[in-house]
């Protein structure tokens, strides 16, 4: 293999989900029943996938759908790595989703522009997830790796990679979304997404997504 083959999961629906809270850092978050089915299904998918690690944020939504997703395999261990938690969101944490994106839409941001008040800035969390791709770009490459995770650290992956950043994928991601990322020594990208809702969508360096 002569690329990085990222597997890419975010984690299943949480009560917090369900709720439409902001859980950020501050709220773990536990898988809903339905969250847990739908692991399971996810588990199923990837039992045909050859990976040579496994790396998952250490909130607890994450480490639920890491857990279940391995529970059938002997190996690769788990890493549970703090880079890949979701940002922390301050004082919106734990309150209505709409308040905090009503407070973005007033702003003129996006979801990985934002600097939420008493959170983690948007610069901080660009630097811890992009500390960790380069980390696993040099460890890994030449293999395919599992990445659990959150909303905002795939959105900043994929506005890393995606040939025309985030703004032109428009690809909501869902719990349980899988995006495969093949990454060559260029940065040259190949991208698909895929959820129990839509067929597979392919996305190269050189064409666009469309939905």
């Amino acid at each position: 293999m002569s690329s990085l083959k990222l597997i890419i999961i975010r984690h299943w629906r949480t009560l917090g989900n369900d709720e439409r809270i902001v859980q950020g850092q501050g709220w773990p978050g536990r898988l809903s029943l339905k969250g847990k089915e739908q692991a399971k299904v996810l588990a199923g998918l990837l039992r045909q996938e050859q990976f040579e690690a496994v790396y998952s944020s250490d909130l607890g939504r994450a480490v639920e759908t890491a857990k279940i997703i391995m529970r059938e395999r002997e190996r690769p261990d788990i890493v549970f790595d703090s880079r890949l938690r979701e940002q922390c969101f301050g004082v919106y944490e734990g309150g209505p989703l709409i308040t905090m994106i009503r407070r973005m839409r007033r702003m003129k941001v996006g979801p990985i522009d934002f600097n939420p008040q008493m959170g983690e800035s948007a610069v901080d969390f660009h630097s811890r997830v992009n500390n960790f791709l380069g980390e696993i770009k040099a460890k890994h490459f030449g293999k395919a790796i599992v990445l659990i995770t959150h909303t905002n650290v795939i959105n900043i992956i994929l506005d890393k990679y995606s040939p025309a950043g985030l703004k032109a994928l428009k690809v909501p991601i869902t719990n349980g979304s899988i995006i495969k990322i093949n990454i060559n020594r260029l940065d040259q990208t190949k991208i698909e997404f895929m959820d129990n809702v839509r067929p597979t969508v392919c996305v190269s360096d050189t064409t666009s997504l469309k939905i």
